[in-house]
């Protein structure tokens, strides 16, 4: 990436716990940590882009993030 951004995250499969480890090792790798992120987390347990339900939810989400 050539300029850091925000981010919204699907963590599809990944148990809430582990995918906050996981974030957070990888902000540490920054020398971050998770608050130093401008990160969005959808923690729906499925999400279809072909269910147009589901795209009005994301598009939602992405507004209210923005």
């Amino acid at each position: 990436m050539s300029k850091p951004g925000p981010v919204l995250l699907y963590g599809a499969e990944d148990a809430p716990a582990d995918l906050r480890a996981r974030l957070a090792a990888i902000a540490a790798a920054r020398g971050l940590g998770l608050g130093d992120l401008d990160l969005g987390l959808i923690v729906a347990p499925t999400l279809r882009l072909d269910a147009a339900r589901d795209r009005a939810r994301g598009i939602a989400l992405i507004r209210r993030q923005s």
